[in-house]
């Protein structure tokens, strides 16, 4: 099999030598962000990028044992992958999702990503939606190299882009930033974002056209409306807790009930809006009618949330305070609130907190989740006592916050987890109560803000991180078949 890589050279040196700091990923959740003060907020922008009216870059120097680990990881990459193509973005991204459709012809691929630039450039805030090809170079019979004995590749056959082109890019709300973008799965031209002013946005892909743009910053009192080049409004409708004003973590949408989203607040709470039901019946684009709101941890604040896959009431919650898990049934107002403790962890439950759950795509009774504490847990929801199978993300002992937990779509016992302290991303059987661990992902510098899988291939994947790069990856099979 030949094998794709795609390494991004031209900014290996600056990402190395000279990083800027911005801030930090969530400056109120303090059990993703471990990092001294200092470095808190430790997203990234190019080398050349100039701040907001002539103020000063503060550098951030990446610590000689992670430079050592990246370039050690550069050299032994051929042997690693399948395919592995790295973009560096001018600003990092928080959140990645790669959509459903592909291109038969050119495996071309869309990824649903965001800029974030922690208010220093109000204007670059956004979300945008990516295209690249990740086929494999193609090769025949008549390139086969005698001396060195391999084939080459066909440079008559038309190639897709295989560098990441933006399709559309849509300002976000200036002031705000977008904690996480994720589509529809009903409908993905439907893109809901978690705001840092506790909004929920709702976007059309359908109604944007492509770059350039220019864009014109308009206030009305605390909302404020930016128009578009192309598309005058630049979101169809805005979700918003007239109540509560708790910046917004994370979302997910139902996946058996069309229009149905789910947020998850600093303050606590869990709010349940539904598009099909306001959207239509409402001519302004501000929404403060709920369908249902909860309150699983008014301490110290909710940081993710996921829907049953095949259930349209049931949904998990990652709490802040002692290891949480809540499991809430939209049918009632009565919220169960599980601790969900890992007795094999090194860290005593009421210092860590449950950063990312995911019910299993094939078992609805299977949830994982990732703690501030770098404990993976595999749950079963008849007995909630102590998970199925639990693991350390790093090699030992507290290896730090794990930003983002995802199970394999098409293989029910395989699961990836996310670092944010690290900088890896590694998969998991869990299934194997000895040894889980099948690969590890060593691309990123710095902390992994959000992964995801593709649905097609079983074992592509895409990473964003806070050194600013996008990459999309694929074991090695060798490698898997190996560990």
């Amino acid at each position: 099999m030949m094998t794709s890589i795609l390494l991004d050279d031209e900014n290996d040196k600056a990402s190395i030598d000279n990083i800027t700091n911005i801030n930090s990923v969530h400056e109120t959740r303090d059990s993703i962000v471990t990092l001294n003060e200092k470095n808190k907020k430790e997203n990234h922008t190019e080398q050349n990028n100039e701040p907001e009216n002539g103020g000063e870059h503060t550098s951030l120097t990446i610590p000689e044992d992670l430079q050592r680990k990246y370039i050690n990881w550069k050299k032994n990459a051929k042997i690693l992958y399948d395919y592995l193509n790295s973009n560096t973005s001018k600003w990092p991204s928080l959140t990645c999702e790669i959509f459903p459709d592909v291109e038969i012809a050119t495996e071309k691929r869309r990824i649903l990503l965001s800029s974030f630039t922690s208010s220093q450039l109000p204007l670059n805030e956004s979300i945008y939606i990516s295209s690249i090809s990740t086929d494999i170079p193609k090769s025949s019979l008549n390139q086969f190299d005698m001396d060195e004995m391999e084939f080459k590749i066909d440079n008559d056959v038309k190639q897709g882009n295989k560098k990441l082109a933006k399709q559309i890019e849509i300002g976000f709300p200036i002031g705000e930033e977008c904690n996480r973008a994720r589509y529809m799965p009903l409908n993905p031209d439907i893109i809901g974002c978690a705001s840092s002013s506790g909004n929920l946005y709702i976007y059309n892909r359908t109604k944007h056209g492509s770059l350039p743009r220019t864009r014109n910053g308009m206030s009305d009192g605390n909302n404020i409306a930016v128009q578009n080049e192309i598309s005058r409004d630049f979101y169809e409708v805005v979700y918003k807790d007239e109540d509560r004003h708790s910046e917004a973590y994370s979302l997910a949408w139902n996946y058996q009930r069309n229009g149905i989203v789910a947020t998850c607040h600093a303050d606590g709470t869990v709010n349940i809006w539904n598009l099909s039901k306001t959207y239509k019946k409402s001519n302004s684009k501000i929404i403060t009618t709920k369908e249902h709101d909860f309150f699983p941890d008014i301490e110290k604040g909710c940081n993710d949330v996921s829907w049953m896959v095949h259930h349209e009431s049931i949904l998990a919650v990652g709490c802040e305070s002692n290891n949480k898990i809540s499991i809430i049934d939209t049918r009632t107002n009565h919220t169960p609130y599980i601790k969900a403790t890992d007795p094999l962890s090194n860290n005593t439950a009421s210092a860590s907190g449950i950063n990312s759950v995911q019910f299993n795509y094939q078992n609805d009774l299977l949830l994982c989740s990732g703690n501030s504490n770098s404990r993976v847990g595999v749950w079963d929801l008849r007995n909630m006592g102590k998970p199925v199978n639990s693991w350390n993300h790093g090699n030992t002992g507290n290896s730090g916050s794990i930003s983002s937990v995802a199970w394999n779509p098409n293989i029910s016992n395989v699961l990836a987890s996310a670092g944010l302290n690290d900088g890896l991303v590694k998969i998991w059987d869990a299934s194997d109560i000895e040894d889980p661990l099948l690969f590890t992902h060593g691309g990123h510098m710095l902390g992994v803000n959000d992964i995801s899988w593709d649905l097609h291939d079983s074992w592509l994947m895409c990473s964003v991180s806070n050194d600013n790069s996008i990459q999309i990856w694929k074991p090695s099979m060798k490698q898997l078949m190996n560990s």
